[in-house]
């Protein structure tokens, strides 16, 4: 107001000069009314200047510089200010910094809520980003609407998930576009009912819970454009059934499918190099796993509690059995080591009470390139019968054959400095004196009885 007296007196001052009526002439106004229409005028330019319009949807910001302006669909028009939300009474936009379109809230390009009425929906076209706070979208409403979606259709335009964006919302479906090159952790973690979900080729990773406790998920098709796979990436996953890991991811990261109950196959093809520790742990029915001959190492309780796996093949190059790697594979009847094992690791094969074979039929027969077997390493393996470790053996710790009660012939070779007493606690049958040799006297005995050892003649 102070600024519009001030200028309604200038004008006055000025008409009032002698050359005051050339002014008015050239303004086309008497000169009594010149002030006032003056002063109108300039008060208008004032506030336009202090109250911009909104830019328009066409003015939203490109993705990359030199590209064309995203645009979105041209049916969607700006919404009505959303409804006070919240005990403090702030409307959505004073919570958001965007703008409401229809009944998606928009930031640039970045898609930050929702408050529709839910069942499939498509997310409109010039959409690049979904925000990690969408799955939130009752901040900026009165109920979270987000929760009624059950379908999404992604625009060929996004390229972003961002962390957490859908994690525990109740979509059963979500489509893909092949623009999309980034999906967040935890993006979907928690959808307790989304059923299949085929990756696309343009997605490089699948970060850390992506697929967390997607406990209806049935399938996934993971392309081979993909080089990670993230710890816990499917745990939880109860209702998948099979998998197969593609040759450019190199790591299977640590529990990425721990607890998928339902899980039954699972193939890694040529090209997976490790697998990192309880990577399947606790995958109840999985009977059939393929592992490629690229692999190098598998890390500790990376099989733990599969419990219906029947066989194994370990294949050339990896150097090692880790700890607890097939522990409590109750039906595992056959384990294939291969030469370039040197050592055995505590409860490897711990209470596989179907364990019969390991490199030969009916049999534990290991190379001589393997120096040690470490304790409980085949602690309470029921069904095994013979031990014939291989002439390189210079270790056997303690318990590491304990609770066999089949066990009826072991054979020795080596110095036998590292053998404990305790390796063959629990062994119900005698042992024949005959069937136990070494190179130089050891001993052993049993929790009925001492075995003699006698020299190799």
């Amino acid at each position: 107001m102070r600024r519009r007296n001030l200028i309604c007196l200038c004008l006055c001052l000025a008409l009032a000069l002698p050359w005051g009526g050339a002014l008015a002439d050239a303004l086309d106004v008497p000169a009594a009314a010149a002030p006032q229409a003056n002063a109108l005028e300039l008060d208008g330019a004032l506030d336009s200047a202090l109250l911009p319009d909104a830019p328009a949807l066409e003015d939203l910001p490109p993705l990359n510089a030199g590209e064309d302006a995203l645009t979105l669909d041209a049916e969607l028009v700006a919404g009505e200010e959303p409804e006070a939300g919240g005990a403090d009474g702030a409307s959505a936009k004073t919570v958001s910094n965007g703008e409401w379109y229809g009944d998606f809230l928009m930031t640039g390009t970045r898609l930050d809520g929702y408050r529709g009425e839910g069942g499939e929906v498509t997310i409109p076209q010039g959409v690049t980003e979904i925000d990690g706070g969408f799955h939130q979208s009752g901040i900026y409403t009165s109920s979270n609407t987000s929760y009624k979606i059950t379908s999404l259709i992604l625009p060929d335009t996004c390229r972003k998930i961002n962390d957490r964006a859908f994690s525990g919302m109740n979509i059963e479906s979500i489509s893909l576009p092949n623009s999309l090159v980034y999906i967040g952790s935890s993006a979907f973690q928690g959808c307790k009912k989304l059923k299949s979900v085929v990756i696309p080729s343009s997605v490089s990773s699948i970060e850390a819970n992506t697929f967390h406790d997607c406990e209806s998920l049935t399938s996934v098709t993971i392309p081979d454009s993909v080089i990670k796979l993230g710890n816990s990436a499917f745990q939880g996953c109860a209702s998948l059934a099979s998998v197969t890991i593609p040759g450019s991811i190199s790591y299977v990261g640590p529990y990425a499918f721990e607890g998928c109950l339902s899980l039954a196959s699972a193939t890694l093809c040529e090209g997976v190099e490790h697998v990192e520790d309880h990577a399947f742990y606790n995958c109840t029915m999985l009977s059939s796993v393929s592992l490629p001959k690229s692999l190098i190492t598998l890390d500790v309780y990376c099989f733990e509690g599969c419990s219906c796996l029947t066989q194994v093949v370990i294949p050339e190059g990896v150097p090692y059995i880790p700890t607890g790697a097939f522990k409590n594979c109750s039906l595992l009847s056959s384990v294939t080591i291969p030469d370039s094992v040197t050592a055995i690791y505590d409860h490897a094969s711990y209470n596989c009470v179907n364990l019969r074979s390991v490199n030969g039929d009916g049999k534990v027969a290991l190379s001589d390139n393997v120096t040690m077997i470490n304790g409980y390493a085949f602690y309470g393996c029921t069904s095994i019968t013979e031990l014939s470790p291989g002439k390189g053996i210079n270790e056997i710790k303690g318990y590491a054959l304990s609770g066999c009660p089949r066990l009826k012939k072991v054979a020795i070779w080596g110095h036998g400095n590292g053998f404990q007493y305790s390796a063959f606690t629990d062994i119900d049958r005698p042992i024949s004196t005959s069937t136990v040799t070494t190179a130089s006297p050891v001993g052993a005995r049993s929790s009925r009885r001492r075995i003699p050892i006698s020299p190799t003649a």
